[in-house]
C-alpha cells in the first residue's frame, strides 16, 4: 500500500510541473529597462544663473555621445561631462546679463542600457 500511495503522489507531481505555462521570457530585442528621467536641474528651470556649472540629475546612469548632446540657445560654448545619472554643462565663456539661455537635451542621451530619452529635456535660465 505503502509503495502505491509513492507512485501515486510521483506521478501526481510530475504531472502537476508539466501541466504548468512555460516562464514567460522577453522577445529578442524587447526593451525591459525604461528611459532616463530627468529629476531635477541645478539651477532650477526659469532660474536665475550666474554661469556657474548646470547640473542635470537623471533617475539612472547616462551616456551621452560626443558633440551635439546638449545645446544651448542663444549659442554657448562650454564642456559637458557626465557622471553616472549627473550631466554637467560648464560654460566656457561670460554670460550675457538678461539672456535667456534655453538648454535642449537631446534624444541622443540614453541610459547605459541603450534607452534614449521619450523626448528632449529643456530647461531655461536667466542670466
Amino acid at each position: 500500500m505503502r509503495l502505491m500511495v509513492t507512485l501515486f503522489a510521483l506521478l501526481l507531481v510530475g504531472m502537476t510541473t508539466s501541466m504548468l505555462p512555460p516562464p514567460m521570457v522577453a522577445a529578442p530585442g524587447a526593451q525591459t529597462a525604461s528611459p532616463p528621467v530627468l529629476l531635477a536641474s541645478e539651477p532650477a528651470d526659469g532660474a536665475s544663473w550666474a554661469g556657474e556649472p548646470v547640473l542635470f540629475t537623471f533617475d539612472q546612469p547616462l551616456n551621452v555621445p560626443p558633440g551635439g548632446a546638449v545645446t544651448v540657445d542663444p549659442l554657448l560654448a562650454g564642456d559637458v561631462t557626465v557622471d553616472g545619472e549627473r550631466l554637467t554643462f560648464t560654460p566656457a565663456t561670460a554670460l550675457t546679463p538678461g539672456e535667456r539661455y534655453q538648454f535642449t537635451l537631446g534624444t541622443d542621451i540614453t541610459s547605459v542600457d541603450g534607452v534614449a530619452l521619450n523626448a528632449p529635456v529643456i530647461v531655461t535660465l536667466v542670466a
